[in-house]
C-alpha cells in the first residue's frame, strides 16, 4: 500500500537526503505535512525529520538531524526495513506511554536501498486519542468474535430459578431486577451457601448485557501471587514461567459482558489498589505491557464477609468498598425465611431423583418437622448435602426419606431447638410431648438407632421405648415391638 508521502519521498529521495538548502522544494512540501516523517540513511543516521514528527516524539530537530535513530528509538525496526528492503506498514507503536500508528518504508533508487522513511499518522494528541480509540474498538470486536467461536460461558440461571415465595426473597428479587438495568457495580452480601452466585447469574441474565459473556472468578480459591495475573493477564515473557503467548485476564475477557468477583473480600490489599483503578477507568494494566487496555465490563462482587468491619480493621480499602457497594444486595439466610425451606427441599429432591434416575422421592412428616426445626447454618448448600446423604442412605427400592436416613447431627441440633421452644411453644402438654419426642430423637441419634442402647440412655425399658416411638411416629414402618 503506497501513500502519497511515500511516492513523494521516493521520487525526490536523492534530493531530500542530500538537501541542505531550506528552500529545497521537496523539503518545504514535507515540512508542511501534518503526518510525522523521518528519513534516515542505511547506517541509521537521520537526514531529515519534519516538524510534525519532532513534535510527536519530543525531539529537537536541530540535534536530531545527523544523529543516529537508535539514540531515540533503541533497536529501531527501520534498520531492519532498510536491510531487507521490505516495508513494515500500519504497526502499533508505544512511545512514552502512548500509542502511535507507524509505517516504515525502504527508499529505493535503481533497486538499491538508499535510505528509509518513517511515517507517524497523527496530527495532534486529540487525533492520536481518536485513532487509538478506533483501534481499541477493532481489538474488542476481534476479542468478541473469538469468544463467540470459543463458546465461552453465559449466565446459567435467571430469576425464575430462584425458588421461594417468602416476603424477604420477593423483596430481594424486585430490587435485583431494578439493579440489573443499571451499569453500576453491585455488591451481593450473604452467608455462605445462600445462593449469591445464583443471584449474580440472574442479574446478568436480566441486564442489557444478557447476550454477552459472564465471567466468574473465585478470589478465595487462588493463591495471592496468582490473583493479579488472573484478573489482569500478562504478556509473554512478563515473568519467569509466564505462558507462551501470554494470558488474557478476566477483566479483558469480560469486555462487553459481566464479571463476577466471588469472595472479593479475599483479594490482597496490594491488588485492591489496582482493582480500584480498573473499576474507575475501565483500563487494565496487563503485567508486562507498557500501555493499558480498555475493557467495557459490568462488575458484580459477592462476599460472605462483613466488608465494613474489614475496612475498620484495615483489611479492606475503604475507597474500594464504597466503589463496589454503590448498589448493595443482602441475600437473607434460610433460617430467616422458613417459608422457603419446603419448596427448596422439594426442588432439590426432584433434581436428585432425575439425576439418579429414581422415581420421585418423598419425605415423612418427621423429616419435614426436623427440616423446619433445623437452623441450616450452611443454608441451601448444606440442605443439598443433607438430602444427598439421605438419598444415598435409602434402602434398595425405598422411595421415602425417613428420620433414620438423615445425618445424626441434623436430628440432634433440630431436637435441641425444639426443646428450647424455638419451633412451636404451644401449651404445657404440647411442650412436654415435644420435649419427650426430642429426647427420643437425641437418644436414637447418640445410639445410632440402636434401640437397646437408646433405652439405656433414657433409663427406660426397650418395651417402653418402643411405645413412645410409636406414639411420636418415630418407629420404622413394619418394625415389630420386642417380644416379652
Amino acid at each position: 500500500m503506497e501513500t502519497s508521502e511515500y511516492i513523494l519521498c521516493s521520487r525526490f529521495g536523492i534530493d531530500l537526503l542530500n538537501a541542505r538548502d531550506n528552500d529545497c522544494f521537496p523539503k518545504r512540501v514535507l515540512d508542511f505535512l501534518h503526518v510525522g516523517l523521518l528519513v534516515a540513511i542505511p547506517d541509521g543516521t537521520i537526514k531529515y525529520m519534519n516538524p510534525a514528527f519532532a513534535r510527536m516524539f519530543d525531539i529537537d530537530p536541530e540535534t536530531g538531524v545527523n544523529s543516529n535513530i537508535c539514540n531515540y528509538f533503541p533497536g529501531s525496526r527501520l534498520l531492519t526495513v532498510m536491510a531487507s528492503g521490505q516495508p513494515d506498514v500500519g504497526m502499533k507503536f508505544s512511545y512514552k506511554g502512548q500509542d502511535a500508528l507507524i509505517s516504515r518504508y525502504p527508499l529505493l533508487e535503481n533497486d538499491l536501498v538508499i535510505g528509509g522513511l518513517v511515517e507517524a499518522y497523527f496530527r495532534d494528541i486529540s487525533e492520536l486519542s481518536l485513532l487509538i480509540h478506533q483501534l481499541n474498538r477493532l481489538e474488542r470486536k476481534v476479542r468478541y468474535y473469538e469468544r463467540k467461536t470459543q463458546g465461552l460461558p453465559r449466565a446459567e440461571y435467571t430469576f425464575a430459578d430462584i425458588i421461594g415465595g417468602s416476603p424477604a426473597l420477593a423483596a430481594l428479587k424486585q430490587q435485583a431486577i431494578r439493579f440489573a438495568r443499571s451499569e453500576l457495580p453491585i455488591l451481593i452480601q450473604g452467608e455462605s451457601g445462600v445462593g449469591k452466585e445464583l443471584v449474580a447469574h440472574s442479574i446478568h441474565a436480566a441486564s442489557p448485557r444478557c447476550n454477552e459473556i459472564f465471567v466468574r472468578l473465585n478470589c478465595a480459591a487462588l493463591p495471592q501471587e496468582l490473583i493479579e495475573s488472573e484478573l489482569f493477564g500478562f504478556e509473554e515473557g512478563a515473568f519467569t514461567g509466564a505462558l507462551r503467548g501470554g494470558k488474557v485476564g478476566k477483566f479483558e475477557l469480560a469486555d462487553q459482558g459481566t464479571i463476577l468477583l466471588d469472595e472479593v473480600g479475599e483479594i490482597p490489599l496490594a491488588t485492591q489498589a489496582k482493582l480500584l483503578r480498573v473499576i474507575e477507568n475501565k483500563e487494565i494494566q496487563k503485567i508486562g505491557k507498557a500501555t493499558p487496555l480498555f475493557s467495557d465490563f459490568r462488575l458484580i462482587a459477592s462476599t460472605n464477609k462483613d466488608l465494613s468491619r474489614a475496612v475498620a480493621e484495615g483489611a479492606f480499602r475503604e475507597d474500594l468498598y464504597h466503589r463496589l457497594s454503590m448498589l448493595r444486595l443482602e441475600v437473607p439466610p434460610l433460617r430467616a425465611r422458613p417459608e422457603d425451606i419446603a419448596p427448596i427441599g422439594r426442588a432439590l429432591l426432584d433434581d436428585m431423583s432425575r439425576e439418579m434416575h429414581r422415581p420421585r422421592l418423598t419425605i415423612t412428616d418427621e423429616v419435614r418437622r426436623i427440616a423446619m426445626a433445623y437452623d441450616w447454618p450452611g443454608n441451601i448448600r448444606e440442605m443439598k448435602n443433607v438430602f444427598a446423604f439421605a438419598v444415598l442412605s435409602l434402602e434398595e427400592g425405598a422411595g421415602e426419606i425417613a428420620l433414620r436416613h438423615l445425618p445424626p447431627y441434623v436430628i440432634e441440633k433440630a431436637g435441641r431447638r425444639q426443646v428450647e421452644g424455638l419451633l412451636r411453644p404451644g401449651s404445657l402438654m404440647d411442650q412436654r410431648d415435644s420435649a419427650e419426642r426430642n429426647a427420643l430423637v437425641s437418644a436414637l441419634s447418640q445410639a445410632r438407632h440402636n434401640k437397646s442402647q437408646a433405652a439405656r440412655l433414657l433409663g427406660i425399658s426397650r418395651n417402653e421405648l418402643y411405645k413412645k416411638l410409636v406414639k411420636h411416629g418415630l418407629h420404622a414402618k413394619g418394625e415389630q415391638p420386642p417380644q416379652a
